[in-house]
């Protein structure tokens, strides 16, 4: 994916012939033996000259096999070494003209058999095969910033799979995904069966393994144990103290002083990482190279600090930096960075040069970054891709493929999207019945039929498994021509589709239903305004008039009416909100967040403004129908295949996390129920208040219970036995799949091949079913894709926000508080979304205490922060080391407590960064000032 520079590197070798050294007459024995020594600091990962094709092993301590090789990456360790043994690091240096890779096998004899495998029966284009010198990889480091310690290990050694086995058998090991806090980089966590998450505190407990990976963790003694009362709160502070220090100060090993508070009650396990199972991570990040410091002080590597804070800082040779210093000033530069390795002995990983990736803060470098640290496939497809596409232009429906399918040409159906939409997955028909009922058919583009199995086209597609959008570009899952001509439902043009058609009565209820494949014409693109338009005019007499390129409504083919879409559009609403209804009814639960729309400059490409997405009734139809075709066919294929459907899951909130938010809530008076989806939502409504504050309320509320939910994942039901583990919480649905976005997601492919299969409308019916651990292999890898698709959406929000901020701000709103503490406290942006924490003794030219408030109707005490805004003090003022309240000093004071609104400004930071803005109370000065400048004037 990335175009490597000089590849790695890694150690700047200074090479002197053994010969010349030894043949130097007229030199002094010190001086001689002073060369010596030096050839051997400098040499000791270099192939002797005197020994280079040795006839024995060196000794049973010797660990590590030399290739040597012409080309930088050519060797395939894994390949080489498959059936030998465990290669435990390996590590790619220049060496003359050439590149030396270097492998650790995981003991001596397994080296040795990979030396007398390949030493006289070199691999192509393998120029040699050496024993190291070296017992271990452990080369000689930079001058002061040694990434390797010679003989000291600075991590634990990994477990063998035998003793990783005996400790999860016994207990004393547990197995998981590593999440690293994103906001105290030192922090990692696994999900724990208790509900609560087990910590690894510290870089030497996380012991090299990367965040995703899958890890063994051993559990510590309870005596290792940390103390806690709100660990999630706690967590956070130490983050925000640590945010702007530079990493390069941090002790790697230093643990956390805020979790060591005796005083502290409640414990939360912690542990050790003991081996790394799988590798999840792709080890890539974007960042900067401290390039500037590492020549000032002669180092030998420069310091690559990424953006990612869950992401390590690595080591990356001065030498393979060479070029690119010469060329660009590289602190202003994003450069990504791939980890070749992380020997024991090093205190960072060890990392090479992939590309140059732009200016820090260009939109097109940001974005990039954002794509390449979250894994994201965003090269254009290959021309075996390209292959699998049909050839002959404009392309039709083969006449015997109609002939297998049902044929809906000649009903109105219709698309309803955003305004922008060019992948149109699904579409929409409702016709009204004689006997008073309605027919209503959901029509998805039928994606498998182009996307055939074990081909290059599905390969790509299974590879990437979702489309990402990002606030300018979407990333596709497809190639253009299928997303957007093909497969995409556009209007006036016959396309495969699979449908879910129902006979309903008016209240919603299925009264009967039928799948299968079809061909289908959509009559009109509409967007959710439209729609929304007819929704809010029920009565209005439209004119066709209207309909046209620049008018109210979009072209409609000639054989339906404005008026007749208008009816089925009513009809579909009516239905849809009983179908709402019934959920809501039924416990479903929906927590929505304020989400960001961008005004782009054309020329460029920067934000000239934002809005936030508003949710409307023409949204809650489309959402509605395409529910009820997902769970119809979650319910189809888990009868007929329970071994193998594909299914759609939202476990519940984690325990731990969620009794947190309870406690909260109701230690300032709410009484919140979370004991099932359909509680929470209730009583979330009630807390909430019917005063001018409530939707305030709910929007805080929303964002307290959004922080336990766990997300949502793919599994298939063969492998999973327990089958409370289907349920989808958020719907309070025992089944649930994904089945109306093919175009966007591979998970709704694989479920339309299980769809047919299950209907047998299909001869190759096994190439419809695949086995039930390719399923899975499949769901866990549509996870993480999903996930990182759902992170770097966020990113690009927060990017072009933070250059808004920057280039329009200071922009000035109402934020809601959250959280108090004693120094500081949580606000949430109304308008922008924006979460932040507030620290007061920061705050210039104020005073404030903390005090315990009553809470209205209720027995108990908050916290409560009065600030005191002081008069004559200049608005640069720093502020003050000692600001404790005084009475008698003269001010305005303002009073924070959990949901009181305040009055924000959001600015961007000095120095000006896209990584972050500042969020601060705007003073209650400003107001008064304000109030009697009018005065004045009137």
């Amino acid at each position: 994916m990335f175009t490597r520079i000089n590849c790695f590197q890694s150690l700047k070798h200074r090479m002197s012939s053994e010969m010349s050294v030894s043949t130097q007459q007229h030199a002094s024995k010190s001086n001689e033996k002073n060369k010596r020594n030096r050839y051997r600091s400098r040499n000791q990962h270099q192939p002797s000259r005197s020994n280079n094709f040795p006839n024995k092993w060196p000794s049973n301590k010797h660990c590590v096999v030399n290739f040597l090789h012409p080309k930088c990456n050519l060797v395939d360790v894994d390949k080489l070494t498959e059936g030998i043994g465990t290669v435990k690091e390996r590590m790619i240096i220049p060496y003359k003209a050439q590149f030396l890779t270097k492998v650790q096998m995981g003991s001596s004899s397994e080296a040795e058999k990979v030396w007398q495998k390949y030493n006289k029966n070199l691999p192509p284009d393998i120029i040699s095969v050496t024993p190291d010198q070296s017992y271990m990889l452990s080369p000689r480091g930079p001058k002061q910033n040694t990434p390797q310690r010679k003989n000291k290990l600075l991590y634990d050694e990994y477990m063998s799979k035998d003793d990783v086995d005996k400790g999860i058998a016994n207990g004393e090991i547990v197995t998981g995904a590593l999440r690293v806090n994103s906001k105290k980089y030192t922090h990692a966590f696994i999900s724990y069966e208790t509900g609560k998450d087990i910590l690894i505190d510290g870089l030497r407990d996380r012991n090299r393994a990367f965040d995703g990976d899958i890890v063994a963790i051993k559990i510590k003694e309870k005596s290792d144990w940390v103390q806690e009362s709100n660990f999630e709160k706690r967590v956070e502070t130490a983050a925000s103290k640590v945010e702007n220090m530079s990493m390069e100060e941090n002790k790697p090993f230093q643990e956390s002083s805020i979790l060591s508070d005796s005083s502290l009650s409640g414990t939360r396990m912690t542990g050790v990482v003991v081996a790394i199972l799988e590798q999840k991570n792709h080890r890539t990040a974007v960042g900067v190279i401290k390039v500037d410091e590492a020549k000032k002080l002669k180092y030998e590597f420069a310091t690559f600090s990424p953006r990612s804070n869950a992401f390590p800082r690595v080591y990356v040779s001065m030498s393979s930096l060479t070029d690119v210093i010469s060329k660009q000033d590289c602190e202003k530069i994003l450069f990504a960075v791939k980890v070749t390795g992380w020997p024991a002995t090093s205190k960072l990983p060890l990392g090479e040069l992939c590309e140059a990736v732009g200016q820090s803060g260009d939109i097109k470098a940001e974005t990039k970054r954002i794509l390449i640290d979250n894994d994201i496939d965003h090269e254009e497809f290959s021309e075996e891709v390209l292959a699998c596409l049909p050839k002959n232009l404009p392309w039709t429906i083969p006449g015997e493929e109609k002939q297998k399918r049902r044929d809906f040409t000649n009903e109105c159906i219709f698309t309803i999207d955003p305004a922008t939409a060019r992948d149109l997955d699904d579409a929409l028909h409702c016709k009204r019945l004689s006997d008073g009922n309605f027919e209503v058919g959901v029509h998805i583009a039928d994606v498998s039929y182009f996307v055939k199995s074990a081909t290059a086209l599905d390969k790509i597609a299974s590879q990437r498994c979702t489309s990402v959008y990002l606030v300018q570009q979407v990333i596709p899952m497809l190639p253009h021509l299928l997303c957007e001509e093909l497969c995409s439902l556009n209007p006036g043009t016959e396309r495969l589709a699979f449908s879910v058609v129902w006979k309903l009565a008016r209240n919603g209820r299925i009264l009967s239903e039928w799948m299968g494949r079809s061909v289908i014409k959509s009559c009109t693109k509409f967007s959710y305004d439209h729609a929304q338009t007819m929704i809010e005019n029920p009565d209005y007499d439209y004119d066709d008039s209207e309909q046209s390129s620049d008018g109210k409504f979009p072209a409609i083919d000639g054989r339906f009416s404005l008026n007749e879409i208008k009816e089925k559009i009513l009809d579909l609403f009516v239905i849809s909100q009983s179908l709402r209804k019934q959920r809501f009814d039924n416990g479903a639960l929906r927590l929505d967040q304020v989400k960001l729309s961008y005004m782009l400059d054309a020329e460029t490409g920067f934000p000239s403004g934002c809005f936030a997405f508003e949710r409307k009734s023409s949204n809650e139809l489309i959402e509605e129908f395409m529910l009820l075709a997902n769970m119809a066919v979650a319910h189809k294929i888990y009868k007929a295949v329970p071994t193998h459907a594909f299914l759609r899951s939202h476990p519940e909130p984690k325990e731990m996390m969620m009794d947190d938010v309870v406690n909260h809530c109701n230690s300032i008076g709410l009484d919140l129920d979370a004991s099932s989806s359909g509680n929470l939502a209730r009583t979330i409504q009630s807390c909430c208040g019917n005063d001018a504050l409530a939707t305030l309320r709910q929007q805080a509320l929303f964002f307290l219970a959004i922080k336990p939910q766990q997300l949502a994942i793919y599994l298939c039901s063969g492998m999973e036995s327990d089958e409370s583990k289907y349920r989808h919480y958020a719907l309070n649905a025992p089944l649930y799949t994904h089945f109306t976005s093919p175009i966007r997601r591979y998970a709704d492919v694989i479920v339309h091949r299980q769809l047919a299969y299950v209907l047998e409308d299909i001869n190759k019916r096994e190439e419809m079913l695949l086995p039930a651990e390719e399923l899975q292999t499949q769901a866990e890898l549509c996870n993480q894709r999903k996930y990182n698709s759902k992170v770097a959406q966020e990113l690009s929000i927060e990017l072009f926000f933070n250059l808004l901020v920057n280039k329009y701000g200071p922009l000035e709103g109402k934020g809601m508080v959250i959280y108090v503490y004693d120094h500081s406290f949580d606000l949430l942006s109304v308008e922008y979304g924006v979460k932040r924490r507030v620290y007061v003794d920061s705050i210039p030219g104020t005073q404030y205490k903390l005090e315990e408030g009553p809470v209205t109707g209720k027995n108990l005490k908050v916290n409560v922060l009065k600030i005191k805004w002081l008069k004559n003090c200049p608005d640069n003022a720093p502020a003050a080391e000692d600001n404790s309240y005084d009475e008698s000093v003269e001010g305005v004071e303002q009073v924070i407590e959990v949901f009181s609104v305040v009055d924000i400004i959001l600015q961007k930071q000095e120095p000006e960064t896209v990584n972050s803005i500042k969020v601060t109370l705007k003073s209650p000065l400003l107001e008064e000032e304000n109030e009697l400048k009018m005065v004045g004037e009137s």
